[in-house]
């Protein structure tokens, strides 16, 4: 037998065994009680029983204490996952693929204590592939690598009340409504902090977000191993803003700007100037996202948009913007949106790789739409149909199917 069966065997022994011992004891308590109240029992009788009945319960309590202690971290420690199979089409002029595709998600959430929290999470994908954690099934049944994907310590302390510190290998902290500069299965690695105020009785919540992400360690090539003026890296300031008018009506407004720093696209400095970009590109990212919810008695409605403008390309196609609506029926859950991205409006590796085979320089349509099976299990379809468009070469689609059934626990 396994030791991790055995001890859960005789967790849940010893835990029936003590709950047994307590409550018997209780009971032969008000049995006495009862027996000496009817006369059954003299008094001498009673109080020695009843002597009797409590020196057991002392001797079961330091049992009890103990067996509670060691329980005690399975209730800080929350476990959660998801399971997806999908089957993708792609047609771009010559290219026509169909592959399955699988996807799996394990992530521990444990509470160190009242001021700290911490994540750990492994999935499917592969090493080089920042962007996706779906590995492709064949390969003649063999194995599929499983990375850590997050890893990271949320410090919220009692003496600063809506403020978080991030440290590690995160969770998107900032404000997004859409994929369009950031894959949703990215994972930024370095320190950041949030703080959320909510304006009493106003309907108003404020939230600044501040980070220091790491791309590359000493890029620069001028010896600065040890120091962070030698590492490519990217900042971060965002301010959002989230109102509730009424029942009916709310609306969110954020501006995000990353910047980034050395990854002017020679040898060394990291591939920022790839997946559709020009070469040799700069980056400092200024994004305006937006939406407006409308709650009506047959369905809600979301209506979001984007902008975002490259302020240091090295070209004119430095913008990029976003059109979008979504809603929910029932078990329906439906969105449609429109973008148009330029070949230099953001790093080419960080944009959702779904649409235009993750590269830039298209615009087009998503739409997406699931059902609910039942708890927990779905299914859902996305096409993404793009035109790709460059100052040099010529138009063309390049689209893609996808059909995902998705079990979460």
């Amino acid at each position: 037998m396994k030791p991790f069966l055995k001890t859960a065997i005789k967790a849940a022994l010893l835990g029936g065994s003590t709950l047994a011992v307590t409550v018997v004891s209780a009971s032969n308590k008000e049995l006495l009680e009862t027996l000496y109240e009817n006369g059954g029992l003299n008094k001498a009788q009673y109080e020695k029983l009843l002597k009797q009945e409590t020196e057991k319960e002392a001797t079961m309590a330091p049992m009890n204490n103990d067996f509670m202690k060691k329980l005690e971290w399975a209730t800080r420690i929350k476990v959660k996952g998801d399971v997806r199979f999908r089957y993708e089409n792609v047609q771009a002029n010559t290219l026509k693929k169909d592959r399955e595709r699988i996807r799996a998600r394990l992530a521990f959430l444990g509470k160190v204590n009242d001021e700290v929290d911490a994540e750990v999470r492994i999935a499917t994908g592969s090493s080089n592939d920042r962007r996706s954690t779906n590995q492709s099934l064949g390969g003649t049944f063999t194995k599929k690598d499983l990375w850590l994907d997050r890893a990271y310590i949320d410090w919220h302390p009692n003496w600063a009340y809506g403020a978080h510190a991030y440290f590690g290998k995160m969770k998107q902290i900032w404000y997004k409504e859409s994929d369009l500069i950031w894959d949703n299965d990215i994972n930024p690695e370095g320190i950041a902090v949030k703080y959320t105020h909510e304006f009493a009785d106003t309907g108003l919540e404020l939230t600044a977000i501040g980070g220091y992400y790491i791309l590359e360690d000493s890029v620069d090539g001028d010896g600065n191993v040890f120091q962070f003026s030698g590492d490519m890296d990217m900042l971060h300031a965002g301010l959002s803003a989230h109102m509730e008018f009424n029942d009916m009506i709310s609306a969110s407004l954020g501006y995000n700007a990353y910047l980034y720093d050395d990854e002017d696209g020679n040898d060394g400095l990291g591939d920022l100037g790839d997946k559709g970009n020009s070469s040799n590109q700069k980056f400092s990212i200024h994004e305006i996202t937006g939406s407006t919810t409308i709650k009506t008695d047959l369905l809600p409605i979301t209506f979001y948009g984007q902008y975002v403008h490259n302020s240091v390309a090295r070209s004119n196609l430095d913008n990029g913007w976003l059109m979008g609506v979504k809603t929910k029926y029932k078990a329906f859950k439906a969105s449609y949106d429109y973008r148009s991205m330029q070949r230099d409006f953001a790093p080419g590796v960080f944009i959702d790789s779904d649409f235009n085979g993750g590269n830039t320089g298209a615009r087009g349509h998503k739409i997406k739409l699931a059902y609910a099976i039942s708890k927990n299990f779905s299914i859902g379809g996305a096409y993404f149909a793009a035109e790709r468009f460059d100052h040099n070469d010529p138009a063309r689609n390049y689209d893609t199917f996808q059909l995902d059934l998705k079990a979460k626990f």
